[in-house]
């Protein structure tokens, strides 16, 4: 019953926000749509593109049930979106917690800040904060690429690295 079909995470560029939204929905075998502020910013925008997603699903497999696809939606940088044209935000947000619109899609929303705009979607979601890796973090991640990808990198080396990386996944 409290079950909420939307993801809001926020923090800063380049972390992980997207890659973490993309891997979510791939472990739950979603197809995933991704529309990004730079591409979408309008109301309009919005609205063409699901619709060309809608009219995709073949009606016959629908009824069928046949490789129906199931779709999770990734709205990136939601933050650029509220900074362009008027009803992106809102348009957004009725796709979304509309009752009878698109009930079987989750939605992840993903920002680098917040404002006012952006509000009611995220207190309408499941709000994530996702802070940048520290020092040990980022080390045991550079760890376990060299373990997988069988590198081998001296401690100091390591250490460089992830000096220069300024805690950028």
């Amino acid at each position: 019953k409290n079950y909420k079909n939307c993801l809001f995470l926020h923090g800063p560029p380049g972390i992980g926000k997207t890659t973490i939204a993309s891997l979510i929905l791939s472990h739950y075998n979603f197809e995933i749509l991704e529309f990004n502020s730079s591409e979408v910013r309008s109301q309009k925008l919005i609205k063409e593109r699901l619709n060309q997603v809608n009219s995709n699903i073949s009606i016959l497999d629908s009824l069928c049930n046949k490789n129906v696809k199931h779709f999770g939606i990734i709205f990136d940088e939601i933050d650029g979106v509220s900074s362009g044209e008027k009803g992106g935000i809102g348009e957004i947000n009725n796709i979304i917690f509309e009752k009878g619109v698109n009930n079987n899609s989750p939605f992840i929303c993903i920002s680098n800040t917040i404002n006012k705009k952006l509000d009611t979607i995220k207190k309408k979601s499941i709000y994530l904060k996702v802070k940048k890796p520290n020092k040990a973090t980022m080390m045991k991640i550079l760890d376990k690429i060299c373990d997988s990808e069988n590198i081998l990198v001296n401690d100091s080396l390591k250490m460089l690295i992830v000096s220069k990386s300024t805690f950028d996944i």
